[in-house]
């Protein structure tokens, strides 16, 4: 096992906890969950979270997809590009005539995350 955090359910305290046999309430080689005072939380094996805990989860990260895009033509060999995050609703906008990354993006199926994550970067570095 590894360093795990979990959140106390009575004072909403997280700790970062880790299972020892170096600590004296450990016997028989049996794991402990101790943290970096060394105070022991209970023995692993006997709970896979210590009791009145639980596991902090970590938000997962969003993919980026081609639904995070509007394509507007803006004239012979540009596009109007407008950026939303899927996490904020923040919005980038950008003009550009680089077609073959038009072409990889909007006129593609299933675009490649590569050719997504520049073309956010397009959006987000133009200046007007």
């Amino acid at each position: 096992m590894r360093r795990q955090r979990f959140r106390n359910l009575e004072t909403g305290k997280k700790v970062t906890m880790w299972p020892s046999t170096e600590h004296s309430q450990s016997s028989y080689g049996m794991p402990v969950w101790v943290d970096k005072d060394n105070y022991c939380y209970g023995q692993c094996d006997l709970w896979p979270v210590p009791f009145g805990f639980a596991p902090v989860h970590r938000p997962r990260r969003v993919r980026i997809s081609k639904h995070d895009f509007r394509f507007m033509p803006s004239g012979y060999g540009h596009y109007k590009v407008t950026y939303t995050s899927p996490v904020t609703g923040r919005q980038w906008t950008a003009v550009t005539s680089d077609m073959p990354l038009i072409d990889a993006t909007k006129n593609c199926e299933d675009p490649k995350v590569r050719d997504l994550n520049y073309l956010k970067k397009v959006c987000k570095s133009w200046k007007r």
